[in-house]
């Protein structure tokens, strides 16, 4: 499938817009972007490491040129270079915006490694939870 034409549309067509995927045919298909987003933090980190891609590609083999169909691209020293900035200037804005999920803090930490018992946390949070007899309130 192809870039809606409109970022806020899908995750997806966020990092292509990022990235200036946008036109046909598109340099990276739709289940590599989805696999970014899965793996990486956010979709400016997606973005960098889809940047670092373009920059290989541009560097790699002595690749000057790709033409398909009737639309050609041309690579030198300063499309390289553009990627580059662009991956590092994605990865700056992606470590602003890393926002940890549940699910990612509750599969990397445990109260169970401070806990030598195996047992329950040392810390209790149920105070938090309910208020003490005297601090009731009615409304």
């Amino acid at each position: 499938m192809s870039y809606s034409g409109n970022p806020s549309t899908t995750p997806k067509d966020a990092v292509r817009f990022l990235i200036g995927d946008t036109v046909s045919p598109e340099q990276f298909t739709d289940e590599e972007i989805v696999f970014l987003l899965q793996t990486q933090a956010n979709y400016y980190m997606a973005a960098a490491v889809l940047s670092d891609q373009q920059t290989t590609k541009a560097s790699s083999a002595g690749l000057t040129s790709k033409s398909i169909g009737g639309f050609s691209e041309s690579y030198g020293t300063g499309s390289t270079q553009f990627y580059a900035e662009q991956a590092k200037a994605y990865r700056k804005l992606g470590s602003a915006h890393q926002v940890p999920s549940y699910e990612t803090i509750s599969q990397k930490f445990s109260f169970r490694q401070f806990d030598g018992f195996g047992g329950s946390p040392r810390v209790r949070c149920d105070r938090f939870d309910r208020p003490a007899k005297d601090e009731e309130q009615t409304f």
